[in-house]
């Protein structure tokens, strides 16, 4: 299973934010909360692996072979842009 190839840090910030890096085989999304984890987590999977995620359980999500590697430490606002 991929997921146990994904690992989430809690880190304290006053920002919303969420940064996505490989170590080694693994995916680590870091952020100051559950909630920027978890848009880490969505952007993810739709930038690196081309997959969307929906609410609808007929909307079957695809996994890929292996996670996409993140080439260094990219780090984003977890705050939609308006």
């Amino acid at each position: 299973r991929l997921s146990r190839s994904i690992v989430f840090v809690e880190e304290e910030s006053d920002k919303d934010f969420y940064s996505l890096e490989t170590v080694g085989k693994k995916l680590i999304i870091t952020g100051n909360n559950a909630n920027s984890m978890a848009v880490g987590l969505n952007n993810y999977l739709r930038d690196w692996c081309d997959i969307s995620v929906t609410w609808f359980a007929r909307d079957a999500v695809k996994e890929p072979c292996r996670l996409p590697e993140v080439e260094g430490k990219m780090t984003r606002s977890a705050l939609a842009s308006s």
